[in-house]
């Protein structure tokens, strides 16, 4: 957020179930008609009647919105902006400033006018269209966020609602390359929302938001975090007050205080650069090779846009040495972790609790347990790192996942250790 607002940014704030139209049977448009709503209303276009934004959009394009509202107030004495959402009592004179702002004859502009809500339909791909195009008229650097509040109550069980938000999201990413982006709120995490859903419903939750940036969490448990940035903010806190300020705060992340409080503000300093941006994260470094024969190699990727490892079974012999050649072909962040059989939600949990540390990154996100055997960095899209390790001496099923807060539960596969 902080490198996005570094440029001119537009943002709209909006409680999603206040804006929605609840009496209007839209179905899964519904998030959809949100988002047009909004946009339209930045624009000073009628958000109420999306037709007739889109009618003000188009004159807009041609230079001639001004020259419409100034020929409708000659005729009606009416402003158009505070009249325009009765527009159907003036049907005859929008009729005619229409004509006139873009010299069509009379009968090509009833025609539009009359036909106007009938054939207008909403796209995701025409919506972010619209967003470029405002974009690109306020110059190359400019930004523009979507705040949406409430979000996880509107969705409730609704996976198709969910599904449209996904799709609203990475449209603007492709469309707009990264100059629209969308932040949510809900005041309960999804876990409390989903509720008794059935398995495969919540499995399809799970696929949908791990194509997003994992949760932050806002809680009162989280206000360290809080106070760390604001003490990036404000300076370096007097040494008359910094140890105690550290021993609160600080090293309850980190461990034992340091020698000093000079070096324990230095590590919380390079905390919360992690968090802002300032510097990039260090992923987890991968497990040294151990000595011994040459290692048996396998191949392993991810298939794009599924969640999934392109492999899903590995098969090797107890004590083997074992080389994973991963190599992230997604467009997120993935890594490969092997675990110890029977850990699987204990360490997932514990991944996904590293999203609320400032350390989670500079870990890649892989939880400090010894149900870990061996993992590899935490690879950007068309990375690749090497994994190599001593197969368990015990037979068994072992399990790798991605430890990417939330994918664990779908990013799996099998390493069958045979005697």
């Amino acid at each position: 957020i902080k490198r996005a607002v570094a440029h001119d940014t537009d943002v709209i704030l909006f409680n999603i179930d206040a804006k929605a139209e609840h009496g209007n049977a839209n179905g899964r448009d519904l998030i959809l008609r949100v988002f047009v709503k909004v946009l339209n209303e930045l624009q000073g276009f009628s958000g109420d009647h999306p037709h007739i934004a889109h009618m003000e959009r188009h004159l807009e394009s041609k230079g001639k919105l001004k020259a419409f509202q100034d020929s409708y107030e000659k005729q009606t004495g009416l402003n158009w902006v505070k009249e325009r959402d009765a527009y159907q009592f003036n049907r005859d004179e929008v009729v005619k400033s229409f004509s006139e702002a873009l010299g069509q004859s009379q009968s090509a502009a009833e025609k539009w006018i009359d036909g106007a809500e009938d054939h207008f339909s909403i796209s995701v791909e025409n919506f972010c269209k619209w967003v470029k195009e405002y974009l690109d008229s306020k110059g190359p650097q400019q930004r523009l966020f979507f705040l949406v509040d409430e979000v996880g109550q509107f969705i409730g069980s609704d996976s198709h609602l969910m599904l449209n938000l996904q799709t609203i999201t990475e449209e603007l990413g492709t469309i707009c390359g990264r100059r629209a982006w969308v932040v949510v709120t809900s005041q309960e995490d999804m876990d409390t929302v989903l509720g008794d859903m059935s398995k495969t419903k919540k499995q399809d939750f799970s696929k949908i938001q791990g194509r997003f940036f994992p949760p932050l969490s806002l809680s009162s448990a989280n206000a360290d975090e809080v106070t760390i940035l604001c003490s990036v903010a404000l300076g370096t806190p007097a040494a008359t007050t910094g140890s105690a300020w550290f021993d609160e705060v600080t090293l309850r992340e980190v461990g034992p205080a340091d020698d000093s409080v000079a070096d324990a503000f230095a590590t919380v300093m390079n905390l919360a650069a992690l968090r802002t941006g300032l510097i990039m994260a260090k992923p987890a470094p991968a497990p040294a090779a151990p000595a011994g024969p040459a290692a048996f190699t396998f191949e392993v990727g991810t298939v794009p846009s599924q969640m999934k490892f392109d492999k899903t079974e590995l098969t090797v012999k107890a004590g083997q040495t074992v080389r994973i050649v991963f190599k992230n072909n997604d467009l997120m962040q993935h890594n490969l972790v092997l675990i110890r059989a029977g850990t699987l939600e204990a360490v997932g949990a514990a991944a996904d609790k590293l999203v609320t540390s400032p350390l989670g990154f500079a870990r890649g996100f892989v939880p400090e347990t010894a149900d870990v055997l061996a993992n590899s960095s935490l690879l950007n899209p068309g990375e690749t790192a090497d994994v190599t390790f001593t197969a368990p001496t015990t037979p068994g099923r072992y399990t790798y996942i991605c430890t990417f807060p939330g994918h664990w539960r779908l990013m799996q596969g099998t390493l069958v250790v045979t005697p």
